[in-house]
C-alpha cells in the first residue's frame, strides 16, 4: 500500500494560487506559496516567501475590500472576495480570493491560508458590450478601478465625435468634462 502524499505535496500540485500568512505578524509575512501562485504573481520564491502579503496591493486594488479581508483574517473569518492584485510586472490581476483562518488549540489565530483563482475578464465584458450594443441610449461603461472605459456604445461616442476607439482611451477626467 502506498503513501498518501504529503499535504504540501498537494498544495503544489493545485491549479490555483495558494498563499499562507502568518497571521500573528504585523505584515501578514507569507510563509508558503505554491508554483501556481509565483506563475499568477511573477514573483519568484525568494521574493515572495517571507514578504508581507500587502506587495499584492497596487493601484487598481480596491482598498475597502482590502481591509474587509484584512479584518476577517485578523479575527479568524473565511470568506470570498474578488480581487485586483498586482502582479510583480506591475500588471492588475483579477482573482477570486477565497481566505480560511487556521486556529490553534486555545483559539488564537495562526496562520491564514488564501487562494487565488483567475477570474476571466473576458466573460464579463462581454455581458456589457452586449448590453451597451443593444441599448438605444448613449452609454459608456467605465471600471473605477482600472479607472479606464471597458466599452462604449457607438451612440455615445458619435453623439461626442469621436470612433469607440477613441473614446475608450479616455480618462475618468475627460469623461467627466464631456458629460
Amino acid at each position: 500500500m502506498s503513501q498518501p502524499p504529503a499535504p504540501r505535496d498537494i498544495l503544489d500540485g493545485l491549479p490555483y494560487g495558494v498563499v499562507v500568512s502568518e497571521a500573528s505578524s504585523p505584515d501578514s509575512t507569507i510563509v508558503y506559496a505554491n508554483p501556481a501562485a509565483f506563475d499568477a504573481t511573477g514573483y519568484r520564491p525568494d521574493e515572495l516567501v517571507g514578504k508581507s502579503d500587502r506587495l499584492f496591493d497596487g493601484p487598481q486594488s480596491d482598498p475597502w475590500t482590502a481591509a474587509e479581508v484584512r479584518a476577517a483574517a485578523a479575527r479568524g473569518g473565511e470568506g470570498t472576495w474578488e480581487v485586483t492584485d498586482r502582479r510583480k510586472d506591475g500588471a492588475p490581476a483579477r482573482h477570486r480570493l477565497r481566505l480560511t483562518a487556521e486556529r490553534d488549540a486555545s483559539g488564537k489565530v495562526g496562520r491564514v491560508l488564501a487562494t487565488r483563482a483567475a477570474v476571466p475578464a473576458a466573460a464579463g465584458e462581454d455581458f456589457l458590450r452586449a448590453v451597451t450594443e443593444t441599448s438605444p441610449h448613449p452609454m459608456y461603461v467605465f471600471d473605477v478601478a482600472e479607472k479606464r472605459a471597458i466599452w462604449v456604445n457607438r451612440r455615445i461616442a458619435a453623439g461626442l465625435g469621436y470612433t469607440p476607439e477613441q473614446f475608450a482611451e479616455f480618462d475618468a477626467n475627460f469623461l467627466d468634462a464631456a458629460m
